[in-house]
């Protein structure tokens, strides 16, 4: 289920770069059913409730890392 949640994500462009200048600090997020999740793939962390509570990989983090694979994300200056 997590794969395909993620998937859909990726589809409708639900993962997002935002960067802020002109420090160029980068903060990633994924827009999921309650909200905006911040999500780091480099520290395997998201802030969803299913992360916090199982400390497993969450359908946002599959996101992010499919979405930089596959390059699809929006990016916000």
């Amino acid at each position: 289920m997590s794969l395909e949640k993620a998937k859909k994500a990726l589809l409708t462009k639900s993962v997002k770069l935002h960067v802020f200048k002109p420090s160029n600090i980068k903060i990633w997020t994924v827009v999921g059913r309650e909200g905006d999740e911040l999500v780091n793939d480099e520290e395997n962390y998201c802030s969803c409730k299913y992360f916090f509570f199982n400390e497993k990989t969450c359908y946002h983090l599959l996101a992010l890392r499919m979405a930089k694979e596959e390059g699809i994300y929006d990016c916000i200056e």
